[in-house]
């Protein structure tokens, strides 16, 4: 038993390392990627945001909803949806993202974590446009609030239990 304790006495300053280390890691990527965003963004943010707009049209067209895309924008029975770079959900897809690589698992974990993480951030951010046309068409009134208050703090709570749960299930993984 008390080898044990003197074992995790001298394994804590190296605990701590990595949990700085990881934490610096982020901040660099995080750094690194808002650099890309500001350079080169303008490369590949107008063709995100109207892909957005397309997907948005198309997906509630499923749900026979009348809508017409047209660039950035998507029309709707007496409503406008425009497309701008925060409903992409680019911004927090790149910080879990950074969450992800600055984390210290294997690079399988992390490419799994990163591959579903994405996918499942995709389709959150689709299901927030979908609820936010269906508001913005029956109660435009609600449509604010629904956006900003609701929906952006929920988008980013949600983003981040996600990753805690990447990580929770990527620690376990390891120890066992």
């Amino acid at each position: 038993m008390a080898q044990r304790s003197r074992a995790a006495k001298r394994s804590q300053p190296r605990r701590r390392f990595r949990l700085l280390l990881s934490i610096a890691w982020f901040v660099a990527l995080l750094l690194i990627m808002a650099t890309a965003l500001t350079f080169w963004g303008d490369s590949f943010l107008p063709a995100m945001r109207r892909a957005t707009a397309f997907v948005t049209g198309a997906a509630l067209r499923m749900f026979r909803v009348s809508a017409t895309v047209s660039g950035e924008t998507v029309h709707l029975a007496g409503f406008t949806l425009v497309i701008v770079t925060e409903c992409t959900g680019i911004l927090p897809m790149l910080i879990y993202t950074a969450g992800i690589l600055a984390a210290p698992f294997s690079w399988k974990r992390r490419l799994w974590g990163i591959g579903l993480g994405l996918a499942s951030l995709f389709l959150l951010n689709l299901i927030r446009m979908l609820s936010l046309a269906v508001i913005g068409i029956h109660w435009p009134d609600s449509f604010e609030t629904a956006h900003l208050v609701i929906w952006q703090p929920l988008y980013i709570t949600l983003t981040a239990l996600m990753w805690l749960v990447w990580a929770m299930r990527s620690h376990h993984a390891v120890e066992d």
